[in-house]
């Protein structure tokens, strides 16, 4: 049987109400709770889908459906019926560049006497310069 992270939380919220009652099992509710809270900021930061990736059930090659109101899973899988839903598909999250940047700084303090920590701050200020991110 497959879950869902949505189906996952939901089942550990419904753990931690099972238990509340218990004093001997606040313990175990408190962390049913955590849990959910975990994987709900996990889905929070993940976004809605951009698509659905399949996988062919003989060649084992992946398909990617656009979650484009028109193509949809349920439509693909049904006019693929030898695609397999493997996982749904999201962008990758926002980078922090002001992080990044206090990395390159830290960097290049470290590197007075080491080359190699000059490099890769280098190729990291490069790969943000290079970015849309400005």
């Amino acid at each position: 049987m497959t879950m869902t992270l949505k189906q996952v939380r939901d089942w550990h919220r419904r753990q931690a109400r099972a238990c509340a009652p218990f004093e001997a099992e606040q313990a175990q509710s408190a962390l049913h709770d955590d849990m959910a809270d975990a994987i709900n900021a996990h889905l929070a930061g993940m976004g809605y889908p951009v698509g659905w990736i399949f996988q062919h059930e003989e060649t084992g090659r992946m398909s990617f459906c656009e979650n484009d109101g028109v193509n949809n899973a349920k439509n693909f899988a049904k006019n693929n019926p030898r695609h397999v839903l493997c996982s749904p598909a999201f962008t990758a999250p926002p980078i922090d560049l002001a992080a990044v940047r206090e990395v390159i700084a830290e960097m290049r303090h470290m590197s007075l006497t080491d080359g190699y920590l000059n490099n890769a701050a280098d190729k990291l200020e490069a790969a943000i310069k290079g970015s849309s991110h400005g």
